[in-house]
């Protein structure tokens, strides 16, 4: 029998004969939100098939990651996550999109510390250099705003964000992403109701492809609010 320090972890794209664990694996990732139905994981893979991946390990699936192409102004302006990703299945993909639009990061809690989120953002980073886009946009959860908010340690989510990145709140999901080379640019509001721990919030980040040259797009970290 193989030991567990024999089983190699990969990264590889996400198929469609894959949507039933990977449907398995969010169920046990949000215990808390509806499970996501077949059919929106195959839109997904079908949307852009480049930009889903899966992390499997001894066969089984045990991470997901979802992104699509998008126009800049798509990806600059207010948005909240059901608008930008079509309700969640991907179809507002543009395959002349100039940016990476980050949807999805889902790893299994029996598998965490085996650097899988890492990987992920390996992997987008990748693809965005190889595609010479411009770079990698998301929302990114705030995940103790809630418990900061009620103990009066922030008054804002802006104020949140300032007291992540001075190490005062720890925050590990913002954090890990700050480390990753990703700058808040904004503050979504609304972006993803369901999510009661950041208040419905996100913090609007974006990775630059050191790659390609830019000019700043003067985006100023505000409250966003959303339609």
């Amino acid at each position: 029998m193989a030991k567990p320090q024999d089983y190699k972890l990969s990264i590889r794209e996400a198929k469609i004969r894959d949507i039933q664990k990977i449907q398995q694996l969010i169920k046990k990732v949000y215990q808390k939100l509806p499970t996501y139905p077949l059919n929106l994981i195959r839109g997904q893979i079908n949307s852009f098939p480049e930009g889903h991946f899966v992390a499997e390990y001894d066969g089984e699936i045990v991470g997901y990651c979802a992104s699509i192409r998008l126009p800049e102004r798509a990806v600059m302006t207010p948005h909240t996550w059901k608008e930008i990703t079509g309700g969640g299945y991907g179809s507002t993909h543009d395959k002349n999109g100039d940016y990476l639009y980050g949807y999805e990061v889902a790893v299994s809690p029996d598998y965490r510390g085996m650097k899988i989120g890492q990987r992920f953002y390996n992997e987008r980073k990748r693809l965005c250099k190889f595609l010479r886009l411009k770079g990698i946009a998301f929302g990114g959860r705030l995940p103790n705003l809630k418990k900061s908010h009620k103990l009066k340690k922030v008054k804002s989510p802006e104020e949140y964000i300032e007291a992540v990145k001075s190490r005062k709140i720890l925050d590990q999901v913002l954090y890990f992403q700050l480390r990753n080379g990703f700058e808040p640019i904004g503050i979504l509001k609304d972006y993803l109701p369901s999510d009661e721990a950041s208040l419905g919030y996100a913090c609007h980040l974006l990775w630059k492809n050191p790659e390609i040259s830019q000019v700043d797009v003067g985006y100023i970290c505000t409250i966003v609010i959303c339609s």
